[in-house]
């Protein structure tokens, strides 16, 4: 989850770091006295506001992964715990990132491990 934070943010500076690269490389005549330079000299021209728009749709995309992720391990789901050899039904309550295989933890905190015999079904809440 670490690298959803951290690949955005290489590439924005990547990009950052080739424009000011290819900006520092045109053969330029210095500024006159009363001429502004722009800080970001890069972005002007076609190519640098496609760059500019990748890197913010980049930017988006990877927060909203992050916030969907977030939302679909926090959701609270209904576990049905079937025992085949008896026909006994338990329901529990959990966070759907706390369901691992055949182990979960409850929203009370109590750990459960099913045995071979025991069938689980999830339902959303």
């Amino acid at each position: 989850m670490l690298l959803k934070f951290i690949l955005p943010l290489f590439l924005l500076g990547v990009v950052y770091f080739v424009g000011r690269v290819h900006a520092s490389r045109r053969r330029l005549p210095p500024p006159s006295v009363h001429e502004v330079r722009p800080f970001l000299a890069f972005h002007q021209g076609p190519a640098g506001k496609i760059a500019i728009v990748l890197v913010i749709s980049a930017v988006l995309s990877a927060t909203w992964m992050i916030v969907s992720h977030w939302r679909e391990t926090h959701q609270v789901v209904e576990i049905r715990v079937l025992d085949i050899s008896t026909g006994k039904k338990t329901v529990y309550e959990a966070r759907q990132g706390d369901v691992h295989g055949r182990m979960f933890t409850t929203l009370d905190g109590r750990s459960i491990t099913l045995a071979d015999v025991e069938r689980m079904e999830l339902i959303p809440k």
